[in-house]
């Protein structure tokens, strides 16, 4: 057995599809990509991280879901790291304090924008990292949303499954970092992550990046995770 694949600093995952070839997958954050024929290979790395490139204000500005203008966004992220030094900190406080607002924990809500969510207070993934991408665009870190899957236990038990789900990278010190503000602890010592997709946020990416995620539904996709010489395999969900 490879044992649980979301401990660890670093991570191998096999991915194929049953029908059609696997979609490209973006090199963002921590992972790195290789394809070979049918097969890609995702190596995380949770202490390297791509640099920032290019010019910041793409993930610094306001959308249509991230209204970094809106006056209980600002009030929410400025209590949140009224006394941080620095970026990694900030982030750090923000990611803490998104976890902690949003009380309700529910899949109920549609696809709400930060200004929603901080009033609410509910939410499941999506809403959790638009509000914490918004609060770092109000502390002037770059931010941007990311769309793939995640390795979860089942309750009670050392195996399980890959499910989808949304979490948001940060630029910090030049390189982007991951940041899960649905989970308790951070996400730099839980490698099971695999990105499909980064969108800063705005409409026309936000549509793009549901397109991605269309590519892979009922296409069978399987993960292997290998870790130290052993191989599990996990078929995503769905």
């Amino acid at each position: 057995s490879v044992g649980r694949p979301d401990r660890g600093t670093g991570l191998r995952m096999r991915l194929r599809v049953e029908y059609g070839v696997p979609p490209t997958l973006p090199e963002v954050g921590v992972q790195r990509v290789r394809r070979d024929g049918d097969l890609l290979t995702v190596d995380v790395d949770l202490d390297r991280g791509t640099p920032l490139a290019g010019d910041p204000r793409r993930w610094l500005a306001r959308t249509s879901t991230l209204e970094i203008d809106d006056a209980e966004v600002v009030r929410f992220a400025r209590r949140a790291a009224a006394s941080a030094d620095d970026d990694g900190n900030k982030a750090a406080r923000l990611r803490s304090a998104v976890h902690r607002h949003i009380r309700v924990k529910s899949h109920t809500v549609g696809y709400a924008g930060a200004a929603q969510t901080v009033r609410s207070r509910e939410g499941d993934c999506t809403e959790h990292a638009v509000l914490l991408a918004a609060a770092l665009r109000v502390h002037g870190v770059p931010s941007r949303l990311v769309t793939g899957l995640v390795w979860v236990p089942r309750p009670g038990s050392e195996r399980g499954e890959f499910v989808w789900h949304m979490w948001v990278q940060a630029g910090i010190d030049g390189v982007w970092r991951d940041l899960d503000p649905t989970l308790d602890e951070p996400v730099d010592r839980h490698p099971a992550y695999i990105a499909v997709s980064v969108s800063d946020g705005s409409e026309v990416e936000d549509r793009r990046d549901r397109t991605a995620i269309l590519e892979l539904f009922g296409r069978g996709l399987e993960i292997d995770v290998v870790d130290r010489g052993g191989v599990d395999r996990i078929e995503a969900d769905p």
